[in-house]
């Protein structure tokens, strides 16, 4: 299970493992390179993955919202 956000240039991927992704998508549209193993990124793109997870998750860190059954502790 994964969460991902993306926009017309970058998406961003979390996975339950704690592994994240995050692609420049006109630089890379094929997705082969993650900015975030490669050592890439800039203090603007980490800018745009946190605006990206802070979405994804708000501040409690945690999906929003919360997939079907699931009580928030």
């Amino acid at each position: 299970m994964s969460a991902s956000s993306r926009t017309a240039t970058h998406k961003v991927v979390r996975y339950t493992t704690g592994e994240e992704e995050m692609y420049d998508l006109v630089a890379d549209p094929w997705e082969l390179v993650n900015m975030l193993g490669d050592g890439s990124v800039t203090p603007d793109d980490r800018a745009l993955r946190d605006g990206f997870f802070a979405r994804l998750f708000g501040s409690s860190g945690l999906c929003l919202p919360p997939p079907p059954g699931y009580a928030v502790p």
